[in-house]
């Protein structure tokens, strides 16, 4: 489950880092609506992953894991399992440009906290090295991890599915076998369920957990996409010095500049775009300095310059692909900084390099 849950981040990083997804947004996909079909279609090839896991449960027969009651349990755990693992599947992708280094770095993830995290929390346990307390911490500290989580239940699981195969051949010795009696000989078959909040045989914590973590994943990348982090998280925008960068600047470029100043905010709604003062820096580099442009409706603009002049960034900020450094730009009296969603609903891009997926048919 390590692989097939780190595999669903290989698409995602090429659908950000190939700009498909920001075309998509900038069409006029919904960000929820994308993030819900993405997250039911990806649950649902999980599932299928799922249930061939457990058709090899069932035809290996091993005791413990082969009666339906238990295949079940373990088929809820998996659901669960990907309830939580498929969102922070997706937050990693934000972490990653490469789909391969990606995938990798996903899965070793998953495999060291499925595995040794699990491993270490069970040595610190043993009578031997006296560190129950540390092991309680570290529990639920990896918790937050749905490897460890799955893991875990799947330990629990095991044992109470082999008291339940043991309590069965106890009960096959005997020719009439009730409940009260298989108790009595076994009392270890009293009270026997694996949904308690028990610590070595319970997952009802664990489930909890699960959904927790899903649903505040889930939370978190409509956060992200609806721009909310980078609101909260933003420095507060600089102002680029433009002394000695300007060199000489057309009479044109100046008359644009004072038409641009002296837009009202009611004016603003007649023009189809303005750029006003719009600048971008990376560090100490400025792409884009001061740029004042407004376009209004019915007319044909072109943004034509040399080689790192500062129109791909240009470009960028308006889709909201970048943030803007300072500055201000409306489309049809939209505000870009403060409602760009909304402002994807008024245009259209055509980005530099092809952004559709290769798998798209149609």
């Amino acid at each position: 489950m390590a692989f097939v849950s780190a595999l669903f981040i290989l698409f995602y990083i090429k659908e950000r880092t190939t700009r498909a997804k920001l075309l998509q947004f900038v069409s006029g996909v919904n960000v929820t609506l994308f993030w819900i079909i993405s997250y039911l279609w990806d649950y649902f090839v999980f599932v299928l992953s799922a249930l061939c896991y457990i058709v090899t449960l069932a035809i290996i027969q091993q005791d413990g894991w082969s009666t339906f009651d238990q295949l079940g349990r373990v088929f809820l755990v998996l659901l669960f399992y990907a309830f939580s693992s498929l969102p922070v599947t997706y937050l990693f992708a934000y972490m990653f440009h490469v789909p391969a280094t990606g995938f990798v770095k996903m899965m070793l993830l998953n495999v060291l906290s499925g595995t040794i995290f699990f491993t270490a929390v069970s040595l610190l346990r043993f009578d031997g090295i006296d560190l129950q307390d540390v092991a309680d911490v570290l529990e639920w500290i990896f918790l937050f991890f749905p490897s460890f989580s799955l893991t875990q239940s799947m330990n629990a699981l095991n044992m109470v599915g082999g008291r339940e195969a043991l309590c069965q051949r106890a009960c096959e010795q005997i020719t009439i076998c009730t409940e009260e009696l298989k108790c009595l000989l076994v009392p270890q078959c009293c009270g026997m369920s694996a949904f308690t909040f028990d610590q070595q045989t319970g997952i009802n914590r664990n489930l909890l957990f699960f959904t927790g973590i899903g649903v505040v994943s889930f939370a978190i990348i409509l956060l992200v996409d609806y721009r909310v982090v980078k609101k909260i998280f933003s420095r507060k925008p600089k102002t680029v010095d433009m002394s000695g960068d300007q060199g000489e600047i057309d009479s044109d470029v100046l008359d644009e500049k004072r038409r641009v100043a002296a837009c009202s905010d009611v004016e603003l709604s007649s023009y189809n775009l303005v750029l006003k003062e719009l600048s971008k820096s990376y560090g100490k580099f400025v792409a884009v300095n001061k740029l004042s442009v407004g376009v209004r409706h019915s007319e044909c603009f072109g943004l034509l310059g040399i080689n790192g002049a500062g129109k791909t960034s240009t470009f960028k900020m308006m889709t909201g692909d970048e943030n803007i450094t300072d500055g201000n730009a409306w489309v049809n009296g939209i505000n870009l900084r403060t409602d760009m969603n909304r402002v994807h609903k008024h245009i259209g891009y055509c980005p530099q390099f092809d952004a559709l997926l290769e798998d798209l048919t149609g």
